[in-house]
């Protein structure tokens, strides 16, 4: 594989959650909001859309073209994703209680299912009330459990990772940590806007290295991409402009026959 005319060596490709990913370096959250932008984000093995998230509009009312999450799946049908397709799936900050929110995450996973290559919830989106409520094993454990159920209806298996952030206090980040051992959820990304180090490690500690990591945030420089992926991290979100350096610095580490 070629990228930014530099020869893309087989051994930095990885199967994860029985993905291929043609090399380590996606793109950040942020780069494409709504959907829009995926094509023009090829830098990266993947691209993570969103966050999605059904709007105020009652559901018997999808049909809409006022609908945002109709408006995304419209354009994904219309111009196929070029490389690996995230979706970041997070409630409505409206939602003060845990049916609520799996009914919310629950029904966008459901639209999106044939759409995306693999799925992020993020944990840290706060409601109305300033609270963030999959932070909560119990709430975690109510949505998380609904959508690995839903996910034995459809023939194709597409992972589903967690997103924590920097901030997350040691006792939550164990407890959610617990609850993926045995959850059935395939991986979590550490991180989103600050830089993920001792994130990462607290993970590879908790965990044992049994789930892979994908690092995210600050990730600005050759350097800090290899301390990161030294500490356990199996993949990068990095901002588009940080992509090209950085996988051209892992490029050169391999050896050339």
């Amino acid at each position: 594989m070629f990228l930014f005319n530099t020869r893309i060596p087989a051994e930095l490709e990885k199967t994860l959650f029985g993905l291929h990913f043609p090399h380590p370096v996606g793109i950040a959250p942020g780069a494409d909001p709504d959907g829009k932008k995926y094509n023009h984000l090829r830098n990266g093995s993947f691209v993570e859309i969103g966050p999605l998230r059904l709007s105020e509009t009652p559901i018997s009312d999808f049909s809409s073209t006022t609908y945002p999450l109709k408006e995304t799946i419209y354009r994904i049908q219309n111009h196929p994703p070029k490389c690996l397709l995230a979706a970041n799936i997070a409630p409505h900050t409206t939602h003060p209680d845990c049916e609520a929110v799996t009914k919310d995450i629950l029904q966008t996973f459901t639209y999106m299912y044939d759409f995306a290559d693999m799925f992020v919830i993020d944990t840290f989106t706060k409601n109305k009330d300033g609270v963030a409520p999959l932070q909560s094993v119990e709430y975690l454990s109510e949505s998380m459990d609904a959508l690995i159920d839903m996910r034995f209806c459809y023939e194709k298996y597409k992972p589903i990772l967690i997103r924590v952030n920097t901030d997350i206090l040691q006792g939550s980040l164990a407890g959610l940590l617990d609850y993926m051992m045995y959850s059935g959820l395939d991986g979590i990304i550490a991180g989103l806007d600050t830089y993920p180090l001792e994130l990462v490690r607290r993970i590879g500690y908790f965990t044992g290295g049994r789930f892979p990591v994908i690092a995210c945030g600050e990730i600005d420089s050759p350097e800090k991409a290899d301390e990161l992926l030294a500490a356990g991290a199996a993949l990068l979100q990095v901002e588009k402009k940080y992509a090209k350096p950085i996988l051209r610095h892992l490029a050169q580490q391999i050896p050339s026959r």
